[in-house]
């Protein structure tokens, strides 16, 4: 479908919208800088990089986006649920499958010891054996933290999929997104004071707000007055108001640390606003931020994230030494961390482009075999 948009240009809710290529090349930037750039007084970098964690937020806002509204586009259409995780399968699972390979094959040379114990972490399932206190020893030359935000993704797949075929209209699919929100929410709230900070910080249901703001986001577009959900004024007090209550959860806070108790209570409901009001403001046509997104730089990283995300993490032990080292034998210490963290930018960029046209593109031609029916998708 096309929605005109207050600036008057049309959006296609079902065709590739480059812009958010852009919105990806944000988000995967500035988890990279978070993980890597070192924190350094009086540096602006280094400020954005201890808030950097937030991309994961936007990660979440975009794929609910993008998910939901396929699985609402498609209903009713035969074989829809097959088509739909055959088609997420050869999108994910390939270089996913093929990072985790290599680490087995290579467990030994690496020094991570390895056992069965571990399959319910690499299957999707970080966060929870995280939880459990059940996660691998990596060994000094690996890391794989960061499979907890794929595992909270798949999982929402799962159980979302079927979810919106039973519900089965966009009012009712609106309403749980909303119910959704603030179960998740309230859960968050109830968490903080009775489990551990790490783990309403990475499950599935007290995280699962972002991904619902950007499936009410989908469904509020494809209804009869659509277009008021991309008018601008709106679209900037929802990140304004957003961002006031990231500011009050980090001062409650006394800190940028997303795992704080109080930033887990206010700060993530503001990450929920300011997130989808910045993804409505991506899909309008004309706003400044559909051009800063629209940036031929931040789209060629949107277009390897998901392979720049899955394998920037991995080497991080060895990279973190590296930058301490580059600290301190490259002229000031900020200018030696911003090379080190250039050079690493430059390799995790390059493996990701390769795996890209090796691994990943190959299987991604597969999905002409699971193509949805243009001709039966929904109008609204």
């Amino acid at each position: 479908m096309s929605l005109a948009t207050p600036t008057g240009s049309p959006v296609n809710l079902r065709r590739h919208i480059t812009s958010l290529d852009g919105l990806r090349g944000v988000a995967i930037l500035v988890v990279f800088l978070h993980h890597y750039y070192p924190r350094q007084r009086m540096n602006p970098v280094s400020i954005v990089a201890s808030l950097g964690w937030v991309g994961v937020d936007l990660f979440f806002v975009l794929s609910g986006f993008l998910i939901t509204g396929i699985l609402y586009d498609t209903l009713g259409q035969p074989g829809m649920l097959t088509k739909f995780f055959a088609r997420r399968g050869l999108r994910l699972f390939p270089v996913y499958l093929f990072v985790i390979g290599i680490a087995v094959v290579f467990s030994g040379p690496l020094q991570m010891p390895l056992s069965w114990r571990d399959v319910g972490f690499f299957a999707y399932g970080a966060n929870i054996t995280d939880a459990l206190g059940m996660t691998p020893s990596f060994g000094p030359y690996l890391r794989f933290r960061h499979l907890w935000s794929l595992a909270v993704e798949e999982q929402f797949y799962l159980l979302w999929a079927p979810l919106v075929v039973l519900l089965g209209s966009r009012l009712r699919i609106m309403k749980t997104c909303m119910v959704g929100i603030g179960i998740a929410v309230l859960l968050r709230g109830v968490a903080v004071y009775f489990l551990p900070p790490h783990t309403p910080y990475e499950a599935l249901f007290t995280r699962m707000d972002s991904l619902l703001c950007g499936g009410l986001l989908a469904m509020g577009l494809r209804g009869e007055h659509g277009v008021r959900w991309l008018d601008a004024r709106r679209l900037r007090w929802m990140i304004a108001i957003g961002l006031c209550l990231f500011v009050v959860g980090a001062a409650w806070s006394h800190s940028l640390n997303g795992e704080r108790a109080h930033m887990l209570l206010v700060g993530y409901v503001g990450n929920d606003l300011w997130c989808t009001g910045v993804l409505g403001l991506t899909l309008l046509p004309g706003s400044a931020v559909n051009r800063c997104m629209n940036f031929g730089g931040l789209r060629f990283l949107g277009r390897y994230s998901y392979g720049l995300y899955l394998w920037h993490e991995i080497f991080g032990p060895v990279f973190d030494k590296y930058i301490v080292w580059a600290e301190g034998h490259i002229g000031p210490p900020w200018v030696g961390g911003t090379l080190a963290t250039l050079g690493m930018a430059a390799i995790c960029l390059g493996v990701a482009v390769v795996s890209y046209h090796a691994v990943e593109l190959p299987f991604l031609k597969l999905k002409r075999f699971f193509e949805y029916e243009k001709k039966s998708m929904r109008a609204v």
